[in-house]
């Protein structure tokens, strides 16, 4: 038996995530899709985008910032109208201390929906403090 066998802390985490019970989830995670196959392919992909956002959760609940705004603009990028998915692309990058994006992604949440109020207040917050 190799030694990644007997001891699954010196396998990779692709590895290991791969083996795991959470394989779907790791298929999205580690195996990039490039944009113009989700172009060509919409149909196949119809809940890529939904995916993403939900990455992009697990992984600001985990406090990986970084990692869950990829995600989220991965998200944003395949569906641009979803006011929450803008808003929790804004809330990542403030809590980044990226307050000029933080701002843009606030803005374009308030585009998709002009009486957002979390959006509005994130706004207000970030724009102090730019």
């Amino acid at each position: 038996m190799t030694e990644s066998r007997r001891n699954p802390t010196s396998q990779s985490p692709a590895l290991r995530c791969f083996t795991s019970s959470i394989f779907p989830l790791c298929l999205i995670l580690f195996l990039p899709i490039p944009t113009a196959f989700v172009q060509n392919n919409r149909d196949a992909l119809w809940n890529m985008e939904e995916a993403y956002f939900y990455i992009g959760k697990i992984h600001r609940f985990r406090g990986k910032l970084r990692h869950a705004d990829i995600a989220y603009t991965t998200a944003v990028k395949l569906e641009p109208n979803i006011a929450l998915w803008w808003y929790r692309l804004g809330s990542v990058r403030e809590a980044m201390r990226d307050l000029a994006q933080a701002a843009s992604a606030y803005e374009r949440a308030l585009v998709q929906n002009p009486e957002y109020a979390e959006a509005e207040s994130g706004l207000r917050r970030v724009g102090d403090n730019r």
